[in-house]
């Protein structure tokens, strides 16, 4: 019996971590610079974007001048 509780629960637990991925934008606040530069943009679409960029074993350089 407790293992059909502890199911449900799971499965709500599940659901509702779902839920808030698929609805929620990131916010468009100026004090973190994830959120200059992705706010406004699904949670869902970041990571697949994400996802999508690690599959291809993509890398971002990064070239500092030297004065």
């Amino acid at each position: 019996m407790g293992f059909t509780w502890l199911g449900i629960g799971l499965a709500l637990i599940c659901a509702g971590t779902g839920f808030v991925v698929g609805t929620f934008k990131i916010p468009e606040t100026n004090s973190f610079e994830i959120t200059r530069k992705a706010g406004g943009e699904y949670i869902d679409q970041t990571f697949i974007r994400w996802l999508r960029f690690k599959k291809k074993n993509n890398v971002i350089y990064t070239y500092l001048e030297k004065k």
